[in-house]
């Protein structure tokens, strides 16, 4: 279903260590994975804040259930960002969970959709159990 373009793991400023996998969709669209993990909660919040609440229109945000009703072991957001790079709008869906921000993002809403239920079924599963 999704063909590997590029994979890559590193270390950015601030020690964040991240693995990042672009992925070819059946629409032809690539669609990137990242997972980043950042020395605390508090470093991986401000990220989000930071590069996505200031940059982006927010069309989804709720927090992210271990079981329906139960405590939140994080938060799920989907914006809008744009993107000179990709000429493009990009779809951006986040999850957060303490230290660790897992992303999907492309300019295909369609992908990242699919995408989310291919490469992150825990989370997906979470969000409908919820309902």
């Amino acid at each position: 279903m999704f063909k590997p373009k590029t994979i890559a793991d590193g270390v950015v400023k601030d020690d964040v260590w991240f693995h990042r996998g672009t992925w070819v969709g059946p629409n032809n669209k690539e669609v990137s994975v990242v997972t980043s993990k950042f020395k605390s909660s508090e470093d991986a919040a401000t990220w989000v804040n930071e590069t996505l609440l200031k940059g982006a229109k927010i069309s989804e945000r709720k927090p992210l259930v271990e079981v329906k009703n139960g405590p939140a072991i994080g938060e799920r957001m989907v914006a809008i960002l744009s993107s000179e790079k990709e000429g493009e709008p990009l779809t951006i869906l986040v999850w957060t969970e303490g230290s660790t921000v897992r992303e999907i993002y492309s300019v295909s809403p369609e992908i990242v959709f699919l995408a989310e239920k291919v490469f992150f079924p825990h989370y997906y599963a979470l969000m409908h159990a919820e309902k």
